[in-house]
């Protein structure tokens, strides 16, 4: 009995040992991230992460004792030199984490939701497509619908969880949306004589064409006065959206002629979407427009990004004229 009981210490402390140092010894050579929106098993996830066997091992065993059969969706960073042990309790706990991201990385939907397919976990085309029938009511991909929900994106930075559904986040967004446009604003937006859709696209163009926020609500009174005109809103900053250029550069005269809904040169009212993911203060700057009677601005000869505003042509050109010499003093050719 003595002799057989020595071996049969000996192998136990050996799985003892052996055990030990794949639960606790052990550790993760990389640091290794895994993805998933669905619940997976300890299976998925030794099949998915590239750890030695060893360490695979481990971490089945640690599952085993502690009773983790399935593991939650989310984002799990998994960092060098964690053991098996470690990484059970990491991934039990599930995924809490909060990514932040802004609206306003891009113009419009498309490009926000290619910025939430980077950080969440489902597909760009998954969360347009959920905007879209959130916002509109239709299924159909295309630019129209696209630009009708892209009014109910507001720029800022917005938290949001690894595994938030598309579907929740459009509905999220169209709770915002719900929530700004009480009954004074819709009001305001009836006042002006423009859907809320369009005090978002003329917001959008006040945007793009102010440097000093002080100016925005000077510069929607001078397009609203445009719109009471047969005169075009020749917008500077829709022109630039034509031609995929950054808003604020100068406009010549062959991008003023391009061929688009979008050039308000060419086209008459607003354009058929916003040019930007706009601040909610540019809405309320519309909203809240400067009564007068300007409607014609130009930018100041100094550089400070400040305008002169005029109802008189003459005085107009001639304030093109002092803007066109400074160009030209500091070489810039429009």
């Amino acid at each position: 009995m003595k002799k057989l009981f020595i071996p049969v210490l000996l192998v136990f402390i050996s799985v003892i040992g052996i055990a030990s140092y794949a639960l606790f010894i052990v550790e993760l050579p990389e640091t290794m991230v895994y993805n998933s929106s669905e619940k997976n098993t300890i299976d998925d996830i030794t099949n998915f992460l590239p750890a030695p066997s060893t360490w695979e091992r481990g971490l089945a065993w640690a599952a085993t004792i502690r009773r983790v059969k399935e593991i939650k969706p989310g984002r799990y960073s998994l960092q060098q030199g964690l053991t098996p042990w470690d990484a059970i309790a990491l991934l039990r706990q599930g995924d809490n984490h909060i990514v932040l991201i802004r609206t306003d990385g891009s113009r419009k939907l498309t490009g926000f939701a290619d910025a939430l397919s980077t950080e969440l976990a489902y597909t760009s085309e998954k969360y347009i497509r959920a905007f879209v029938e959130k916002m509109t009511g239709n299924s159909e991909i295309n630019e129209k619908n696209i630009a009708i929900a892209t009014t109910y994106l507001f720029a800022d930075t917005y938290d949001f969880r690894y595994t938030d559904t598309p579907e929740e986040i459009a509905m999220r967004f169209y709770k915002i949306n719900e929530e700004f446009w009480n009954q004074e604003r819709r009001d305001k937006a009836k006042d002006i004589g423009l859907s809320l859709n369009e005090v978002y696209i003329l917001a959008s163009m006040v945007k793009g064409e102010t440097k000093h926020f002080e100016e925005a609500p000077i510069i929607a009174g001078l397009y609203i006065n445009r719109l009471k005109t047969p005169m075009k809103m020749q917008c500077d900053a829709t022109v630039a959206f034509a031609n995929e250029e950054d808003a604020g550069q100068r406009v010549s005269l062959n991008e003023s002629k391009i061929k688009s809904p979008y050039n308000t040169y060419e086209v008459d009212g607003l354009p058929p979407g916003p040019i930007f993911i706009t601040e909610k203060k540019y809405i309320d700057a519309v909203l809240n427009y400067k009564k007068h009677n300007y409607i014609y601005m130009c930018a100041m000869d100094d550089g400070s990004g400040h305008h002169w505003f005029t109802s008189n042509s003459r005085e107009h050109i001639n304030n093109a004229n002092r803007y066109h010499r400074y160009l030209d003093r500091l070489n810039i050719k429009e």
